[in-house]
């Protein structure tokens, strides 16, 4: 037995000293300590444990958690927590590793999925159950919640290599899930096996994809050429276009009772970002006013009666007859369908607006969010700025005044 300064690196580098009592106690916690068990053929230098010296309150002593499964921070937090429940008596105690069902990264998936369909929204929770059925549980759902370490996790990021925005996302909800399994005492605090994520987290860079001048007139030109086979869906194309609103979510499942031409609004129950008001430009009052000549709204609840499916063919025409990239080996030349909402961005930043009268057009909550994915200086912006930098630091300097001595 042994009073030390106790470490990671110490409890790393310690080996089993052939001691029935092989406990190393920590000098700056007291109470608290780690035992070095015999050697096998699983722990060649002897099996860790987190120790809690209970022997005052009556309880002996207790391991409370493996290493390195539980780093030392963490497990000093644990035997903080166990220490304080026996002193007050408290029978259900939380717990701790090596003790109850062996929880897996499956049972976490479904418990965490339970409580993502009682608090977030639909398609959160189906992006949710996607991260999850893709790229979490074919390699870790069998594992154990306490077996998990920080090497296998990393190990586990940097297979998904081929999709990192992907692997981010799943990294950072795995994460996320933990923190919960902490606060169900499913797992000791503390005890994250992603803790260093933002380490090795793979570099997202973000989309600046804009339509230029002339892609945009080509691509009206080709919804002009489709309208007359497939009109919903063209003016589906042209109100985005017009509005920068999300297609899916906010356009497609639009009613005429969410229309007001004279206010020039369109009122959104629910959105990306909970209820919020698209305010329409004339152009798109009068495409709107053109769809309801068309239609008897009594009958036709929806505005723009169409489906997911044939909605996104009639884009795949428009861009194959405007020409614009879809097949290109760098996937930031192609164009997608949310590049129409940053274009809008785009153009209403080169005018001069704003960032917050741009979040509050395209209904974003935060300004930073505008800066970091939709406004950004295009390039003739900042040819312009270059050219302006460039005259004056060319410029002769003025002639000096006279002073008059009279």
């Amino acid at each position: 037995m042994s009073v030390v300064n106790l470490t990671e690196q110490l409890v790393s580098e310690h080996v089993y000293r052939g001691s029935e009592t092989d406990y190393l106690w920590d000098q700056r916690r007291t109470g608290f300590g780690m035992r070095t068990f015999p050697p096998n053929l699983t722990h060649p230098t002897g099996k860790k444990k987190w120790v809690l010296d209970l022997r005052k309150l009556g309880a002996g002593i207790r391991c409370i958690a493996d290493w390195p499964a539980l780093p030392i921070e963490g497990a000093w937090l644990l035997a903080q927590r166990l220490y304080q429940a026996r002193l007050l008596g408290e029978v259900g105690l939380p717990q701790v590793v090596g003790t109850g069902p062996d929880r897996t990264v499956q049972d976490l998936a479904n418990r965490h999925l339970e409580w993502a369909a009682a608090h977030l929204k639909p398609k959160t929770l189906q992006s949710l159950r996607s991260l999850w059925r893709a790229s979490i549980l074919p390699l870790l759902g069998c594992r154990r919640l306490l077996s998990l370490t920080p090497e296998d996790v990393e190990a586990w990021h940097q297979g998904l290599v081929r999709s990192p925005v992907a692997a981010n996302r799943a990294a950072e909800t795995l994460a996320a899930a933990w923190k919960m399994a902490e606060r169900w005492a499913w797992v000791p605090p503390a005890s994250n096996p992603l803790r260093h994520l933002r380490e090795y987290r793979f570099r997202e860079q973000g989309r600046t994809r804009v339509l230029s001048e002339h892609e945009r007139h080509r691509f009206l030109r080709a919804l002009a050429q489709l309208e007359a086979v497939h009109p919903w869906q063209v003016a589906l194309w042209r109100a985005d276009y017009l509005t920068g609103a999300r297609w899916r979510s906010e356009l497609l499942p639009l009613r005429w009772s969410q229309v007001d031409l004279e206010a020039r609004q369109l009122r959104l129950d629910d959105s990306k970002t909970g209820a919020k008001v698209i305010h329409l430009s004339a152009a798109a009052v009068e495409l709107l006013a053109g769809l309801r000549r068309g239609t008897d709204p009594q009958r036709a609840e929806r505005v723009f009666p169409t489906s997911v499916g044939t909605a996104r063919r009639t884009w795949e025409q428009a861009c194959r007859l405007a020409g614009l990239p879809r097949g290109c080996e760098d996937p930031k030349q192609n164009v997608r369908r949310h590049d129409l909402r940053r274009t809008l961005a785009q153009v209403l930043d080169d005018q001069g607006v704003e960032p917050t009268l741009i979040a509050a057009m395209l209904g974003n909550k935060s300004v930073s969010v505008v800066r970091s994915h939709y406004a950004r200086p295009s390039e003739a912006r900042l040819q312009a700025l270059a050219d302006q930098a460039a005259t004056t630091l060319l410029a002769e300097p003025a002639p000096p005044m006279e002073v008059s001595n009279a």
